[in-house]
């Protein structure tokens, strides 16, 4: 398992492979292909893209896995930050952090991810931005696979750069969304409860793990999917798709 450690952004962590540009500035040594990339998020929604200081090294990640890696799941910011870099979608910042959990409506159950979705799931959600399904270009081959009619879409499924967006956080533990609320009511008090969340908005509850199965379900699907491509080739797949 490889984990990056950027140059310019060097967080705690296990064994890295720490990208560091050569003399001319431009190139950055990569591991070998991969079968399957995970990118998480940061909360970075209130920045342009651009002002990010580790935003150059993150869109040639971005590039390298769209020609390297079998799929590539990009997580909540990263999410947002890969539909801009390879479609121009824009990030809508909200007056409001939406948090708590909400469900999720399967759209497209043809996609491997979705396997197993036949009715409505539960999710945790934690951001201060979305995408308007106005701004995305459908047209490009994306699909949405999930939405909520509160939080907005969920799932999108791009098979031209080998990558599915989520925008929520079902990796999340039973009691992230609850450690997350106490972090930001100590900082700022007119923090509201996570929606749908507590027994009874009860902070000295322990909150329900009612997303525990959608998770694995997730997960397992993305990884049998891995496992279906491990010995394509992304960039003939990708050459294809731009003939």
């Amino acid at each position: 398992m490889w984990k990056w450690c950027l140059q310019s952004h060097n967080p705690i962590g296990a064994d890295t492979w720490r990208l560091r540009p050569t003399r001319d500035g431009t190139n950055y040594p990569c591991p070998p292909r991969l079968d399957g990339l995970i990118v998480t998020g940061a909360p970075l929604e209130h920045l342009p893209f651009e002002d990010v200081r580790y935003w150059r090294e993150l869109t040639h990640i971005f590039g390298w896995a769209a020609r390297n890696v079998g799929s590539t799941l990009y997580v909540c910011w990263a999410a947002f930050a890969a539909l801009h870099r390879f479609h121009g979608v824009r990030t809508r910042v909200l007056p409001h952090k939406i948090s708590g959990v909400f469900q999720q409506h399967p759209v497209e159950m043809g996609d491997p991810l979705m396997a197993g979705f036949e009715s409505a799931f539960p999710c945790p959600v934690s951001r201060r931005a979305e995408i308007d399904s106005r701004d995305i270009p459908w047209c490009r081959g994306l699909s949405c696979l999930a939405q909520s009619f509160e939080s907005g879409i969920c799932l999108i499924a791009d098979p031209t750069f080998h990558a599915h967006y989520i925008f929520n956080h079902i990796e999340y533990d039973a009691d992230t969304l609850k450690l997350e609320y106490l972090r930001d009511s100590a900082q700022r008090a007119a923090t509201t409860l996570p929606q749908n969340y507590l027994l009874n908005d009860d902070l000295t509850q322990d909150p329900p793990f009612r997303w525990r199965v959608a998770a694995r379900q997730l997960f397992s699907n993305w990884l049998a999917h891995v496992a279906a491509n491990r010995h394509s080739n992304p960039a003939s797949r990708l050459a294809r798709s731009a003939a």
